[in-house]
This record gives C-alpha cells, structure tokens and sequence, in this order.
C-alpha cells in the first residue's frame, strides 16, 4: 500500500521544478511514507546510545528537513502573504506530524494559534530549546535519569508540564506519576495544568494526537486517564497519577512511563533543616522511588536548595555510581561572565542586574543554591564574600613594594592548577590584580604561567613541590630564561606534612579575609568590575563555596583556597624569601 505514490513522487521529485511545488511534493512523500511505516510498523524514532543521539525514520528525516526549509522561505518571503499561507499551511501539518515523536517540535506546535508575546516557549526559546531537545533524547533513553535545575521562574516547571502532555500523548496506556512538595501544588500545577494543556483553545493537543481521548478523572484522588482502544472504563492504573510528597504515596498507582518530580522542598527553611531532608530522601528512596516500574525513567526538575536536598543527593549518587544513565542539567542565574542566562524576551526577562540585586540581598549559601544551582555546605562556611575586603578602582602608588604569586600545581583527579597574583603594599593591604586557573595538561599550563608572570611583572613566585612540584618549576623557569626574563624569582618548598590542608587553610583565613588585624590582607575585586572575566570570577566562586566540614572534605574543590594559603604562608608571612627577590636563581641552583 502507498508503494505506487511513493515512486511516482520519488521519479518526479528528480525533475526541475520550483522551491513551492517541491515542497509541496515533499509534503506528500512524507505523508505517505509515514503511512506505509505505520502499516508495516516501522519504529520512527529511537536513541543511539553511541552518539548520543536519536535515529529517524525516513519520513521523520523528510518532515525535519522540510520543517527547516519552510522556515527559511516564510523569512525570505515575507511579504507575499498568500505564499505565506500556503507555506505556513505545510509547517503546520509537518509540525504536528514531528510533534507526536519529538519533544522539541511539540513545544512549539502547541502554540500554534498563539501570539508570540503571550506564548510560553517564545520568550524562552534562548534556554529551553536546548532543555527541549535534551528532554527529547530523554524520552527515547531505557530507564534513564535526567535533572534539571534552575533558579526559581525560569520556567523549568511549565516545561516538565508540557513534557509529560507529551509522554501522555504518545502511549497513554502506560502510567506515569507527577510528585511535588505537596498535594495543594500537586492539583494546581499537574492535575489541572494538564488538564489546560488537553483541552488548550486552539486545540493543538488534539491535533497532535487524534486518537488520544480523556475518559476518566478525579479531582479528588488527582487522576487523568487517557486512552486510544476506544473503550470506556478506566484502566487498573492511570495514565497519570499526581500525588504530594507530604500525603500517602503507598498503594498508589505505579509509573511505568516517567516518574516525574517537581521541588520536593518546599523552602530555604525546611532545606536548611538537615533531619528534614534526611528524611524526604528516605522516603524518596524507600517509597516513592518504588513507585518506578519496568523500563521507567525518572525525571526530576527543581532548584537546587542545598548540598543534603534529594535533587543534590540524587545528582551526587548517579554521579558517582552510575555516570551514564542520568544527564544533568545546571543552568545558573549568572553565566561564568557575571551575566544572566536568563535575559528572556517579550518582558519576561531576568536581567543580570536583577540577579546581582539578589545576591546582595540573599546570604551567600542561598544565592550558591537558589540562583547558582550549587549545593554547598551551609554549615562550615569558611569565606563569606560580604566579609571580605574588597577593591574597584586601584593604581600603584609608593606604598606599593612587589609583585607575587604563589601556584599549586594541579597533577589529575579533577584538581585544578591555581595561581592568585597580588600586589604587596607596606601597610600589609594585598589587592589580588589577577588569576589563572586551569584544569588543563602541563604543557598547556606552563606557557599560560609564563606569560602571567611576564604581563604582571610578578618577581616573586612560590610553587607547592609536593607530587612534582619543584619539576613543574624548574620548567617555568627554563621558559623565562629562553624569553630573556630574569628578574622574577623562581621558587619551591614542600608543604609541611605536619598539618592537613585544612589547618593550612584555617590558619591563614584571616589573611585571606582581609582581617585588619592581619598582618598581612587580601582584598579581592568587586564582582561589577570583573563582570566578563570568567577566570577571576570561577576563582572567587570556588574561594567562597569552600567548607570546613570535614565530611565534605574530598568532595569539593579546594585548590583556590589552599594556593591562597600557600601565598600567605610562604611569600607574604615569610621573610626569608626577600632575599635574592630578584634573582633568577631558585634554591636548588644555590645548593639549598
């Protein structure tokens, strides 16, 4: 059947002819083909775990390539209103034919009708088209797990939303569960705003899935249940349950398809009680996790409210336990420029400046969490960026006496190298003037730490010789030779093994917090004057996401703090290395 129309189309579609009429035939090809596949049941679509990506069926490719050229044309043809319409005609069908398979193309075709400034994706498209996509691939994934975070009003909920119409649409046998802080949030964003989505006004659910009819609810027990056999009595269990994580989920109905978590914290206070959050993640874990069955995969969509919630725990778990099956989505406020990620249009934007009013109103742990999508500790906080000195506008004057900067040397295992820069001045003030991190190889380091020390005039430098160190060095110092510098003092010592990094760090806080009572003070750039310089930002970040909690030693990123450490330890506290400041020769040169 349709093998005739599918040749004559192919013969013809080898002869000359217009863009229009071609696309027009297209638009058949692709009809037919998409009916032949569905006789003979051809899968349209399906995940390529190799490439991380999804394998379609030829009348998918077809109505995607079709979909793109249409585009292209209405933009080039504008003006042409009655061409307009008849392309925009074809789109359409297209869309909708795209939108039963893939995710991306449903969140479009289901504003259809809608004026942009009202839609939802529009405004957004320039986060969640990339959220759309990856939840696509999600959808073809076996027992996958996928999170999504992102700082409140973003639009990550009315996106889950629209991804379980979705789910529910394409096989509406198959139970799927939706799961929220509570029952009241479970009605009013689930139950009903599915509801919304089925019976939208223009009706676009219906056209993307025909044969998909409600048959049953219950604003009582929050159920929806929905089928294409055409008959009329409800299945033993949902095609969609939505339930409160503060009510019973025992002897609920199972998730087959997707179970789907929104924010199973309700605030900053319930998550900053750490017996609250151990026991949601032992009922996420020995009951509500439970609920999955099959091939089910688990979606959760949140933001992230501390290092003990169940989305960071979840995250921390698959992470380390089995990498492959989850995909997780971080998108912060502020992007490693200091700038919104979120500049949405139509007036839904949030600015950067929005997003910098919050972090001066929000204590630092809330704003790492809330905004910047961080679980760190809250309790053990070392370094609180509101405390510390700070500096805008500088120029040396004749207080200033050098240059310096200490590297701790970065071998693998996820450290990175770090390298603060400070200028030293006589009344102890200590301005950090520039950074360089950088997880990368050492052959791509050393000429980065050559040049920093040529563009900074630094005469000092102080390398941590633990784990080859000192090599590291003497490699530096060989380079500066070559470009004819020999005024910066190369040097390298052993870090004492008589205190953990910890102690080392805790020794020096004051310093690095720009105690007046310390001898010697750092003070660090105001966060608007390094807007764009993402290395000075990231260093600042690790700095002040830094905890004293022995139990997250290990798992955090310590190399910031611990180079800054160093730097008062071993250069600015030590008088020793003055002498020869500006020599070349470093200690194992002099027999030291």
């Amino acid at each position: 059947m349709y093998e005739e129309e599918i040749k004559t189309l192919r013969e013809q579609l080898k002869l000359n002819m217009d863009d229009v009429m071609r696309i027009e035939k297209l638009n058949l090809l692709r009809y037919y083909l998409g009916e032949k596949e569905k006789d003979e049941k051809v899968i349209k679509v399906e995940y390529v775990e190799e490439k991380d990506n999804l394998k379609y069926s030829e009348s998918v490719e077809i109505s995607i390539i079709l979909s793109e050229r249409l585009n292209q044309m209405i933009m080039l043809n504008k003006n042409d209103y009655k061409l307009i319409e008849k392309l925009y005609q074809i789109l359409q069908e297209n869309y909708y034919y795209l939108a039963r398979y893939l995710f991306n193309y449903f969140a479009v075709a289901m504003e259809f009708g809608i004026e942009k400034s009202k839609q939802f994706l529009a405004p957004r498209t320039c986060v969640l088209n990339y959220v759309n996509w990856e939840l696509t691939k999600f959808y073809y994934k076996d027992r996958a797990v996928m999170t999504i975070s992102m700082p409140q009003g973003t639009g990550k909920t009315e996106t889950g939303k629209r991804f379980m119409a979705f789910a529910i649409g394409n096989n509406p046998s198959l139970p799927n569960m939706m799961v929220s802080y509570s029952a009241s949030i479970a009605k009013d964003k689930f139950y009903n705003g599915i509801m919304a989505l089925y019976d939208d006004e223009m009706g676009n659910f219906r056209k993307i899935f025909p044969e998909v009819n409600l048959i049953y609810k219950s604003a009582e027990t929050l159920s929806l249940d929905f089928r294409n056999d055409k008959k009329t009595t409800v299945h033993s269990e949902y095609s969609l349950y939505c339930a409160g994580f503060d009510g019973s989920i025992t002897g609920r109905t199972r998730a087959h398809n997707i179970l789907y978590i929104d924010d199973l914290v309700k605030d900053i206070e319930e998550a900053s009680n750490k017996d609250i959050m151990d026991k949601k993640w032992t009922e996420f874990t020995g009951t509500l996790k439970k609920r999955m069955q099959g091939h089910c995969k688990l979606l959760l969509v949140g933001t992230i409210f501390s290092i003990n919630d169940p989305l960071s725990r979840l995250i921390e778990y698959y992470k380390s336990k089995d990498s492959k099956r989850i995909k997780i989505i971080k998108i912060p406020g502020l992007n490693e420029n200091g700038e919104s990620n979120f500049n949405y249009g139509y007036g839904f934007a949030i600015t950067t400046e929005m997003f910098l009013e919050d972090k001066d109103l929000m204590d630092a742990v809330s704003f790492e969490c809330l905004i910047q999508q961080n679980p760190i500790e809250r309790d053990g906080i070392l370094f609180n960026e509101e405390e510390c000195r700070k500096f805008k506008e500088y120029e040396r004057d004749e207080t200033y006496e050098r240059t310096v900067a200490t590297v701790d040397v970065a071998w693998g295992g996820g450290d990175s190298l770090s390298m603060p820069i400070v200028d030293e001045h006589k009344n102890g003030d200590c301005p950090l003037i520039d950074v360089y991190i950088s997880k990368g190889p050492k052959e791509e380091t050393i000429p980065k730490v050559v040049a920093k020390i040529i563009e900074n005039h630094i005469t000092y430098v102080f390398f941590e010789a633990n784990n080859g160190g000192d090599m590291y060095a003497e490699a530096v110092k060989e380079e500066l030779k070559k470009k004819g510098v020999n005024d910066c003092y190369i040097d390298s010592g052993k870090a004492p093994t008589t205190k953990s990094k910890l102690d080392r760090i805790l020794a020096q806080q004051g310093a690095i917090k720009g105690a007046l009572a310390s001898t010697y003070r750092l003070l660090i750039k105001y966060r608007d004057a390094i807007r764009g310089n993402r290395m000075y930002n990231d260093f600042l970040n690790e700095l002040f996401r830094f905890s004293q909690n022995l139990k997250k030693q290990g798992k955090q990123h310590d190399d910031v703090p611990d180079s800054l450490a160093s730097l008062f330890t071993n250069v600015l506290k030590n008088e020793n290395n003055r002498v020869g400041a500006y020599s070349h020769y470093s200690r194992k040169d002099l027999g030291i």
